[in-house]
This record gives structure tokens, sequence and C-alpha cells, in this order.
């Protein structure tokens, strides 16, 4: 959705790798250089602009290993911050000031660290106040100082911090809020326990205790997050097994009787959501990051009442029901995002005007999806939209957000793979070819429009893996990239028709065998 026309690049590796060019994502400015989100360890130089009004001078890299960025960010902020930004998944430590849809210029770091560190500064994420000191969430044991507003409009006086491990946190904390809890807010990833009183957006006060463990624990107390009403006892975000007892209210009108639970190992939580909903679900939303089952009704800011169950399952697993998120239709199934192997079974509006007949899954693991999915679409694909993480095939039509009817495939794989035919995602345009975002080596033939305005000529690719980039890219852009963008490191000769034709039946024969695995011969 932009305004200009980049020279070159986007690239967005998982692996080590070094991207060159321009980019313009929703912005009105021409950055010089590179947007590159490496997972390994890497370094990005240049300009970006995302949905800003300002042009930041060099770097913004979301660096899954250790690694350093230099220079300014601006995302959709009014200030120019001085240094960096950079979401380390490795130990590491983070210079200078950032400004995220704020109107403050903090001082110093925002970094969220999936290892042990610690950050020093102020940050504003879209605040009205200068936080003195630190916002870190830490994947490891460590412990954070200083002040923290999100776009609140208080002073909390001390700390703000989520910890993947043991930890405690002392102090105030206002998120959002009209009021000034008394002690804490600590999502630990550890096993720990947190006292206090939080307000996160609401109007209530409540008495105790929020606390989000990735480590089994139980919390005690009221919680009210952006909500109305007076929840009775808590809400418990646990990544290890346990179970959570009482009510909860986020955003919503209602009040739900039970609990909220998002474990990411196995478990079941028992009772009503309600999260900016104006239903009353009956019993469950459960996100399991490890295999598990899960009843009930969901409803996520939606008018309509699923019947079943909402899952995202980082294991194997399997999950029955309707689900409907922020849609106006019924779906008959399911949703599932499973992290291993697996198959999701029904349908699925999300933001759509159309009903999907089966499924969407996004698998982490090999595997198949079938029928039709369409995601804020005015448009009836009729057969699959697959993110896989292992290598696979998917067939079919997909039109997300977009005002065509791609023949083919989306086929999001993180291993190496290849797709076929034709995508428009948001876009106005018909893409003659593919795109394929591969986490491994591949390339991609063909034309991608996404939410743009024109007929890119050649290809996007976004690769996971090492690799160099070259030409020219308009994502959401009304200019019309001249060449390409596919990894030269690792070309494949172009697919012929006859071995086309072979690669149908192994999709088959997968997607057989998914079936056995999961449910025997029925």
């Amino acid at each position: 959705m932009g305004r200009q026309r980049p020279d070159t690049v986007l690239c967005i590796l998982t692996g080590p790798g070094v991207v060159y060019g321009d980019i313009d994502i929703m912005g009105r400015q021409r950055p010089d250089t590179v947007l590159c989100i490496l997972t390994g360890p890497g370094v990005v130089y240049g300009d970006i602009d995302m949905m800003g009004r300002k042009r930041p001078d060099t770097v913004l890299c979301i660096l899954t290993g250790p690694g350093v960025v230099y220079v300014d960010i601006d995302i959709m902020g009014r200030q120019r911050p001085d240094t960096v930004l950079c979401i380390l998944t490795g130990p590491g430590v983070v210079y200078e000031d950032i400004d995220i849809m704020g109107r403050q210029r903090p001082d110093t770091v925002l970094c969220i660290l999936t290892g042990p560190g610690v950050v020093y500064g102020d940050i504003d994420i879209m605040g009205r106040q200068r936080p003195d000191t630190v916002l870190c969430i830490l994947t490891g044991p460590g412990v954070v100082y200083g002040d923290i507003d999100i776009m609140g409009r208080q002073r909390p006086d001390t700390v703000l911090c989520i910890l993947t491990g043991p930890g405690v946190v002392y102090r105030d904390i206002d998120i959002m809020g009209r009021q000034r809890p008394v002690t804490v807010l600590c999502i630990l990833t550890g096993p720990g326990v947190v006292y206090g009183d939080i307000d996160i957006m609401g109007r209530q006060r409540p008495d105790t205790v929020l606390c989000i463990l990735t480590g089994p624990g139980v919390v005690y107390g009221d919680i009210d997050i952006m909500g109305r009403q007076r929840p009775v006892t808590v809400l418990c975000i646990l990544t290890g097994p346990g179970v959570v007892y009482g009510d909860i209210d986020i955003m919503g009108r209602q009040r739900p009787d039970t609990v909220l639970c998002i474990l990411t190992g196995p478990g079941v939580v028992y009772g009503d959501i309600d999260i900016m909903g104006r239903q009353r679900p009956d019993t469950v939303l459960c996100i399991l990051t490890g295999p598990g089952v899960v009843y009930g009704d969901i409803d996520i800011m939606s008018r309509q009442r699923p019947d079943t169950v909402l899952c995202i399952l980082t294991g194997p697993g399997v999950v029955y029901g309707d689900i409907d998120i922020m849609g106006r239709q019924r779906p008959d199934t399911v949703l599932c995002i499973l992290t291993g192997p697996g198959v999701v079974y029904g349908d699925i509006d999300m933001m759509g005007r159309q009903w999907p007949d089966t499924v969407l899954c996004i698998l982490t693991g090999p595997g198949v999806v079938y029928r039709d999915i369409d995601i804020m679409g005015r448009q009836r694909p009729d057969t699959v939209l697959c993110i896989l993480t292992g290598p696979g095939v998917v067939y079919g039509d997909i039109d997300i957000m977009g005002r065509q009817r791609p023949d083919t495939v989306l086929c999001i794989l993180t291993g190496p793979g290849v797709v076929y035919r034709d995508i428009d995602i948001m876009g106005r345009q018909r893409p003659d070819t593919v795109l394929c975002i591969l986490t491994g080596p591949g390339v991609v033939y063909g034309d991608i429009d996404i939410m743009g305005r024109q007929r890119p000529d050649t290809v996007l690719c976004i690769l996971t893996g090492p690799g160099v980039v070259y030409g020219d890219i308009d994502i959401m852009g009304r200019q019309r990239p001249d060449t390409v963008l596919c990894n030269q490191m690792h070309m494949r000769y172009p697919q012929e028709p006859d071995q086309k034709a072979e690669t149908k039946p192994f999709g088959m024969a997968l997607t057989e065998f998914h079936v056995l695995l999961l449910f025997g011969n029925k």
C-alpha cells in the first residue's frame, strides 16, 4: 500500500544472510536499503519506513539468534528514534531509542530477549508518558528495573517484566488503564507466583493478580482486562500443565463463568470465555502447545456463537467444532493451527463474507489440507491454504481479502518445495504463477500481486534459509517492480508439465497416509 517504488528487495531470511536494496511497506517514504528479518545471526543495513511518516536512517532487524542492530527506526511513529529496535531470541543487548506509535522519545531500549539479559532505558509504546527505565521481555531468567507506560495514562513506579524463566517483579503497572495497580504484573515462563493488583485498559480494580506463567503454577484473585465487569477469580496463561478456576472478562460485556487458560503443555480447561464478544461461549478457549483436546464454545470479537472449539495446538492433535473469528458466518467445524503433523476438518470464516467449505490448517510439520478457505475475502477459493513448515504440496484456489480467483495454490513451506499457479492476496490483479514462502532453499516462478494494483513480472520468494535476492518488489504498492525476487543460490530448473503431473499423486499419497495415521481405517 505504498506510494513509492522500492528498487530492490524484501527478503525475510530465517538463516543468516544479507539483503540489499529499497523497501517501502505501506509507507510514504523511500527507504534506501533493507528490511531483513533474520532468524539467525546477521546484520542489516539501510533504511526502513513501516507506515511511518519519517525516514529512519538504517535498520530494523529482528534476529532470532544473538546479534546487534544499529541506527534508526520509526514504526508508525511521529518521532525519530536514534538507534535500534532489536528483538533477539538469543541473549544480547540493544542500545538507543525506540518510538513505536508513540508520541514521546524513549531514551534507550526495547529488547525482547528469549535468552537471559538485561535492558536499560526508557520505552514509550503508544503512550502518553515517559517511562524511566525498561521494558524487557526475557525468555530466560532475569530482572528488569524502572517504569513502563504502555498506552496508559498513569506512571507505574517500577516494572513490567515478562520473563520466560523464573523470577519475581515488584511494584506498580498500568497498561492502558485508568487505575493504579498496587503491585505487580509478571508474565513468567517459569514457575512462580505474583501478588497484587492489575488493571489493563480496564475500569475496575482487580484485587489480586494476573500472572501468565509458562511453567506450572496457580494464580488467585480478580482480573479485568479492558472489561466492564469484575471477574471473580483468575486468569492464568500457563505454558506448563495446570488448571485455572474463576471468571474472566477480556474487553467483553459478559461475565464468563470459569476460565481462560492458554496452556503450552497438555491440559484441559473448563468454563466460559468472552473476548471482546457479545455472546456467552459455553466452555473453553485453550491454546495448547502440547497435544490435547478442548471442548466448548468460543466467541472472539464476533457476533455469532461457535458451537465448539478453537484450539491452537503446537503438537499433534485434533480439534472439533465451530469457530467464528470476527466473522459474520457460522463455520461448521474447526480451526486448528498444528505445529506437528495432523489434519483438520471443517469450515472457517475469518472476517470474511463467504462460507469456506472445509479447512484452514497451519501445520508446522508435513501434511495436507482439503477444501475451501476464505480469509476476509469476497470469493470462494476451491481448495486449500496450507502453511507447512515441512516439505509438501498444496492444491487449489485461495483468495485472501482479494477480489480475484487464483487458480491453484498458496503454500507457505518452511522446507524446500515448489508451488504452481496463481495467487491473489488482497490484490486487484491476477498474478500468473506463484507465491511461495519457503523456509528452506527453493525457487518460485511467476507473478505475484499482494494487495497491489500492479502486476509484478516475476516472483516474490521469502526464503528462511540463506540466500540473496535481486530485483524490485512492490507489496501493496501502486508501482510495477521490474524484475525478480528469487533465491539465486539454490536455483532449480523449471518443472516440465510431466513433472507437475507427478506432484499431485505425491500429495494425495501424503494425504491418505496422514488420514490413516490419525484416524485409522474409518
